[in-house]
C-alpha cells in the first residue's frame, strides 16, 4: 500500500471519529429523576406495570400478561343491561381511594428504592390482604347477579382458556429446545 493511500485512509478515519464524537456530544442526555418515574406510575394508574416502569398493557397486549381479567371472563356471554349496571356499580363500589393508590404509590416507590420501613411493608401485607378479601367479595357480589346458564357458560370459557394457556405452554417449551439444539450461526467478516 502505498504512502498516500495510507495517508488519506488515515486522515478519512480520524474524520469519521471526530464527526461521531461531535454527534454524539451535541446530543443533550437529560438526566432521569424519581420524579419522572413517579410520573410514569401516575399515569399508568394503580396497581399496573413492573418495576422499571413499563405498563403491562403496553407490552403484552390489551389485557395484560395475566390474561384478560374479570371483564375478559364476560365477553360472548349474554349480559342484560341491568346486569351490566349492576358490574358497573361493584366495580365502582371496589375501586381503590384517590388516598389509598397514593398511599400504596408511595409505598411501592419505597420499596422499589430500597427504603421501605418495617411500618410500610407491615401497611402493604394489611392492604394486600384487604384486597384480595375486596375481590372474594367482588366475586360473591356477581355469582349473585348471573344466571345458572351464565355461570355455565363462564365456568366452558374458563376451561378453554386454561386449555389455550396450556398450549402456548407447551409451543414455549417447544421453540425453547429447538433454539437450544440449533447450531450456532456465525456471520462472516470481510
Amino acid at each position: 500500500m502505498s504512502f498516500r493511500k495510507l495517508l488519506v485512509s488515515a486522515s478519512a478515519l480520524a474524520l469519521a471519529v471526530f464527526v461521531s464524537a461531535t454527534v454524539v456530544s451535541a446530543q443533550e442526555v437529560a438526566p432521569t429523576t424519581s420524579t419522572d418515574k413517579v410520573e410514569k406510575v401516575e399515569k399508568r394508574g394503580f396497581g399496573r406495570g413492573d418495576k422499571k416502569g413499563r405498563g403491562f398493557g403496553r407490552k403484552h397486549g390489551k389485557f395484560g400478561r395475566h390474561g384478560m381479567g374479570m371483564r375478559g371472563m364476560f365477553r360472548g356471554i349474554e349480559l342484560t343491561e341491568a346486569q351490566k349496571e349492576q358490574f358497573r356499580a361493584i366495580r365502582e363500589a371496589n375501586k381503590p381511594s384517590a388516598e389509598l393508590r397514593e398511599e400504596m404509590k408511595a409505598i411501592m416507590i419505597a420499596k422499589r428504592d430500597g427504603t421501605i420501613t418495617e411500618a410500610q411493608k407491615a401497611r402493604m401485607e394489611s392492604l394486600s390482604a384487604d384486597r384480595k378479601a375486596k375481590a372474594e367479595s367482588m366475586k360473591a357480589q356477581i355469582d349473585a347477579i348471573l344466571t345458572l346458564e351464565q355461570k355455565e357458560q363462564i365456568e366452558k370459557r374458563k376451561v378453554e382458556m386454561k386449555q389455550r394457556r396450556e398450549e402456548f405452554r407447551k409451543q414455549r417449551e417447544l421453540r425453547k429446545q429447538q433454539k437450544a439444539t440449533e447450531p450456532a450461526t456465525t456471520t462472516k467478516v470481510n
